[in-house]
C-alpha cells in the first residue's frame, strides 16, 4: 500500500561558501566567464587582423583601391586588442588559481 502522507519538499542544496573568502561556486563561474570573455576578444582580434592583413596584400595588386594606411593602422589596433584580451585571460586564470589555493 502506498502511504498517503506527503513527502517533505526537497531541500535546496546550497553550495558551501568559504567563510574566509566569501567565495562560492558562482564566483568560479564568474571567473570562467572572465576567461571566456578574454578568449572571445582574442578570437575577434585575430579574425580582424587576418582581414586587415588581406587588405594590405590587396593594396599591392594592380588597380586596387584598398587603403594600406587604414589597414596597417587597423592591424595595430587588432594587435592591441589581442594583447589586452590576453591580459584579461591571464587575470581570470590568476584569480581562479588564487581562489582555488584558498580552498585547498
Amino acid at each position: 500500500m502506498r502511504s498517503s502522507a506527503k513527502r517533505p519538499p526537497a531541500e535546496h542544496k546550497k553550495v558551501p561558501r568559504n567563510l574566509t573568502t566569501g567565495c562560492d561556486f558562482v564566483d568560479f563561474l564568474i571567473m570562467d566567464s572572465i576567461v571566456a570573455t578574454g578568449m572571445a576578444g582574442i578570437a575577434r582580434g585575430m579574425e580582424s587582423a587576418a582581414r586587415n592583413a588581406q587588405e594590405v596584400t590587396r593594396t599591392f595588386e594592380e588597380g586596387s583601391s584598398a587603403d594600406a594606411v587604414r589597414a596597417i593602422t587597423s592591424l595595430e589596433a587588432d594587435k592591441r586588442q589581442v594583447e589586452a584580451s590576453a591580459k584579461v585571460v591571464q587575470v581570470g586564470r590568476s584569480l581562479s588559481q588564487y581562489v582555488l589555493d584558498l580552498f585547498v
